[in-house]
């Protein structure tokens, strides 16, 4: 927590350099197959500790503007300890397309993440779905959000006025 919250005053999310955005550099969009490659990358040392590959869930699979929610389970639960990580349940994450950077969806939901993604972005690839400001003389960040980030595609609109 304390650690998650200290990255956050120092400006953590918004700066720095992953193994993604270095991808980035030398790629454009990704696509849906990437997003599941980087995905198993991120997990390999895990998944041959184990001898266990990843399964993605394609019905829970849901595409964004920003990217894709996938969830996955270890192709044979039967091979992982009960009090491992990866556990006998399914797992979540959200990868942004154009970075290829992947979040974790925890306790916290998918919005969160979706958050946490977005927030990452330079701001050259933010497209209107995130603004993020200093807030003068406290080192804090504000964001705004827009509401289509939690909007998979294909979901038709609610209705004004209710």
């Amino acid at each position: 927590m304390w650690k998650w919250l200290w990255s956050k005053l120092r400006g953590g999310a918004c700066g720095g350099h992953s193994r993604a955005s270095r991808w980035r550099k030398k790629h454009e969009m990704i696509t849906y197959d990437d997003a599941k490659r980087l995905v198993t990358e991120q997990y390999s040392r895990f998944l041959q500790e184990l001898g266990v590959e990843l399964k993605f869930d394609e019905s829970e699979t849901l595409e964004y503007v920003w990217g894709w929610r996938l969830s996955y389970a270890a192709s044979d639960p039967t091979r992982i300890p009960e009090n491992h990580w990866l556990g006998r349940r399914t797992h979540g994450v959200v990868v942004d397309r154009s970075t290829g950077k992947i979040e974790t969806v925890t306790s916290a939901g998918t919005n969160g993440a979706i958050m946490q993604l977005l927030e990452s972005r330079p701001p050259e690839l933010r497209d209107g779905l995130i603004e993020v400001n200093k807030v003068p003389n406290s080192g804090l960040k504000r964001c705004w959000i827009s509401a289509d980030a939690f909007k998979p595609l294909g979901e038709s609109p609610e209705p004004e006025g209710e």
